[in-house]
């Protein structure tokens, strides 16, 4: 499902970068046929000499150059003929920015510019204008004061031509940031769909980063591609223009903190961080009636609004760089590294704009795509992460499964063995004893036989118990299978076996059966092979650390390093061994003299 999943991003991306190639190909062609594609005459700039007058003053002063030219805060005037006859019938194109333009030739308005202030080119038919012709050009500033270099650029732009050559020329300008600008916007859009992937549980669970993450690179990607040079000869829409470069400006920045966020571990520092999230999004929506209604100069709020972000970023860096001292999360530091490289270039754009007046953009683009391909590269290694942790998860599933079926194998193991200790203490022999021995007594004591019916059933019934038994009993409960046993087998020897008992401890737990298989091979294989009397002894005491059972008896004893000669007493006695140290934790120690008897310690940790 998976795989099927990641097949299906990998084809959405594909078609994006199909729709991309295709929406180039297609303006391409727009932009020729509109322009009249055949038409390939370079753009030739329009020099002129001539006096300029600042709005405010009487003085007129000579210029020969347009840097020239010192205007007053209310603007300027200039007085000016054209250095080389101007054929008719072109297009004369104006880059309009922060100004409004009048163009008057011998007294009638050539072009008169709309007095918002949007940046655009802007381009009007003009009829012949010789060297001896009078031009007038009003520059005025649309709001607040202008830099001198905002003047310059709009005379120094001004040329005739057609707007595809004069396209061309910006767009071999500009090749580098619109590929850049274009490779930010599809990697953003891969992080997008990663996200998406991450809500699929394709990835590490980190939707919400790579969201955000996603969307910082394609609105910057956008914003880089936003360049007025040529953007608004493509788009004759400039103010849909200006309101989406505007627009791009505040999601970057919402989208920035948003990803901050997520490195942020300590409560209520996430409760700042979320605090800037909601601040910078009431602005963003308050953006547009602010825009209609105050007619703020959209260049002055941008420099309200990159200081205003600057702050509530560095703000975030400073919580993150006091998180990652406390708790060490992966992969901070290289966010907060990059957040640094970010918070510098910012700064080093905010200075720029003070000391010329105008926004310079390259710098913070840039410090953007630096800190955003590094959190690709965050975002990467985390999800390789989450890949090898799922990876290492899916091994302990296999891992967990074989320990299962080894489970189910021990159990089966354990089932056998519990048979096989049942019917090692349910021997062919003893049950005939057992049964001749009742017969006899039926003739000779019927209250008797009917007592000893009574105790081998029970007996009976403990051996059959074992079989569903997988848990310890008491250790009374073990005795009163014992002593059924017992009962059994002094009805059959009567005083040639004497069986005593010294129990200091009885409330403890003990595995089915181990108290019963060593007494039965104390009768079995100590007792009856002595020629005279013999005595078994059952003990119980408790330690510090355990409870000790003790099997004794005074038989004929053996070699314990020599086998057993019976099969039956070796499994009995490995049987037991084995159920007390799997189920109890325990021991069994045999100590054996020829001639002297045998002692059996059974020993179970509390």
């Amino acid at each position: 499902m998976k795989q099927k999943a990641k097949r299906r991003i990998k084809q959405i991306l594909y078609f994006c970068l199909f729709l991309i190639t295709m929406g180039i190909l297609v303006s391409q062609y727009r932009i020729g046929k509109e322009m009249n594609f055949d038409e390939r005459q370079e753009v030739m700039p329009i020099a002129m000499t001539g006096t300029y007058q600042p709005i405010g003053s009487d003085e007129e002063i000579a210029f020969t150059d347009y840097s020239e030219i010192e205007p007053s805060d209310y603007g300027v005037i200039i007085h000016a003929s054209v250095t080389y006859n101007l054929p008719p019938r072109h297009e004369m194109m104006i880059f309009i920015k922060n100004l409004s333009v009048q163009i008057i030739e011998n007294g009638s308005t050539l072009y008169q510019s709309m007095q918002e202030e949007i940046t655009r080119w802007d381009s009007f038919i003009i009829g012949e204008i010789k060297t001896d012709d009078d031009l007038i050009i009003v520059l005025k500033p649309t709001s607040g004061s202008v830099s001198k270099s905002s003047y310059v650029n709009v005379l120094e732009r001004l040329c005739i031509g057609s707007k595809y050559a004069l396209l061309m020329n910006e767009i071999s300008k500009n090749t580098t940031r619109i590929l850049v600008s274009i490779i930010c916007a599809v990697i953003g859009l891969v992080f997008f769909l990663l996200g998406m992937g991450s809500t699929l549980q394709l990835v590490e669970d980190d939707t919400l980063a790579f969201y955000s993450c996603g969307v910082l690179l394609m609105m910057g990607g956008v914003c880089l591609f936003i360049d007025y040079d040529y953007i608004t000869l493509i788009f004759t829409n400039s103010y849909m223009v200006n309101v989406i470069d505007f627009v791009t400006q505040l999601l970057i920045c919402d989208s920035l903190l948003i990803y901050i966020r997520h490195y942020i571990t300590t409560q209520k520092f996430r409760m700042v961080s979320q605090a800037f999230i909601y601040l910078w999004t009431a602005l963003s929506i308050a953006f547009v009636p602010i825009n209609m209604f105050l007619d703020w100069d959209k260049e002055a709020m941008v420099s309200y609004e990159i200081p205003l972000v600057l702050f509530m970023f560095i703000v975030d860096l400073i919580m993150m760089v006091w998180d990652y001292v406390l708790y060490h999360k992966p992969r901070t530091n290289v966010v907060i590294i990059s957040g640094v490289i970010l918070v510098i270039f910012t700064a080093a754009e905010m200075i720029y704009y003070y000391l010329t007046g105008q926004f310079m953009a390259y710098l913070f683009l840039t410090g953007l795509v630096i800190f955003s391909l590094m959190q690709c590269a965050v975002l990467t290694l985390k999800n390789r992460d989450g890949l090898l942790a799922a990876q290492r998860a899916h091994a302990l599933e296999v891992e967990h499964a074989r320990q299962a079926l080894l489970t189910r194998e021990l159990e089966n193991e354990l089932a056998q063995k519990k048979t096989a200790i049942m019917l090692s203490q349910i021997q062919p022999h003893f049950l005939y004893n057992a049964l001749n021995s009742i017969r006899v007594l039926c003739t000779r004591d019927g209250e008797m036989a009917r007592t000893a019916i009574e105790e081998f059933a029970e007996y009976l019934r403990g051996n059959m118990d074992v079989l569903e038994q997988t848990e310890l009993i008491p250790f009374e409960k073990e005795l009163e299978h014992v002593r059924h046993y017992l009962y059994i087998e002094l009805l059959r020897f009567g005083d040639e076996m004497q069986v005593k008992y010294d129990l200091q401890a009885k409330d403890f737990l003990i595995p089915p059966l181990s108290l019963q298989t060593m007494v039965e091979n104390a009768i079995k294989h100590g007792v009856r092979k002595k020629e005279d009397d013999g005595i078994v002894q059952i003990c119980s005491r408790e330690t510090g650390d355990a409870f000790i059972v003790c099997v004794e008896d005074d038989g004929v004893g053996f070699d314990v390093t020599a086998p057993l000669p019976d099969d039956r007493a070796h499994i009995g006695i490995a049987n037991t061994r084995k159920r007390l140290e799997e189920l109890s934790h325990g021991s069994l120690i045999i100590e054996s003299e020829i001639g002297r008897g045998t002692r059996v310690t059974i020993r179970i940790p509390k």
